[in-house]
């Protein structure tokens, strides 16, 4: 995963969220509830898949690529906006 705005890349495993994987590449993300409720950590996919399992997430903001770093994995490579 390539962070954008913080210049980095990152690994991702299969099954580790971004959260999870922009804090073990050392890159900060705001968050609270780290379940998908709050909107906190939400970041905004700029290419690749990612699968977002949180429906807080208003129908314009996912249509713009948002999703909620808490509870989103990466498909494919991808590169999100903090």
């Amino acid at each position: 995963m390539v962070c954008a705005n913080a210049g980095r890349d990152v690994p991702v495993r299969q099954g580790q969220t971004l959260l999870e994987a922009a804090e073990a590449g050392g890159v900060a993300i705001e968050s609270l509830c780290r379940s998908g409720v709050c909107g906190t950590c939400r970041v905004q996919v700029r290419e690749g898949e990612v699968d977002c399992q949180s429906d807080t997430l208003e129908a314009s903001d996912q249509a713009q690529g948002f999703v909620l770093a808490c509870v989103s994995t990466a498909r494919t490579d991808c590169t999100v906006t903090l």
